[in-house]
């Protein structure tokens, strides 16, 4: 837990110190005490990811629902919006991880693909040790314990 919060103490410093390309100076001291606090509260709201090793990453058709371009002839091959298509250059063609909005309905798509294996999802219950698992806060971004 100390290891959690130390690294999370760090962070969140450089997120207090550092904005946007400039280097703010902050208007009040805050005391080591209410950081830790803060930390601990914070760390309790996250969203806890564990890598699973078979997810799905899929490559699906976007918004116009056609693979590639919507009638463009993407590979040159004679025919428009074709099955092979799908992830032209250009496209409104979506690569979609577990954890992206539109996941489930993307991959009941009878053109979509599964490209890749791996990924982290929401954990389901507090996983000791053994499984990877991975922390997000909005404001701070991806953290490990």
């Amino acid at each position: 837990m100390r290891l959690a919060a130390g690294l999370l103490l760090t962070a969140l410093v450089a997120v207090r110190f550092v904005g946007l390309g400039h280097v703010s100076v902050p208007d009040r001291s805050v005391s080591r005490d209410a950081l830790l606090a803060e930390i601990e509260t914070a760390e309790a709201n996250a969203v806890r990811y564990e890598f699973l090793h078979d997810a799905a990453v899929i490559l699906g058709v976007g918004r116009d629902g056609q693979p590639g371009r919507k009638r463009v002839d993407d590979n040159a091959n004679g025919i428009f919006d074709d099955p092979n298509e799908l992830g032209a250059v250009g496209s409104d063609d979506e690569c979609l991880l577990p954890t992206d909005d539109g996941y489930e309905t993307t991959f009941q798509h009878p053109l979509s693909i599964v490209i890749s294996r791996g990924a982290f999802v929401p954990a389901k219950a507090e996983v000791p040790g053994e499984r990877e698992i991975r922390f997000r806060l909005p404001s701070v971004g991806w953290f490990v314990p």
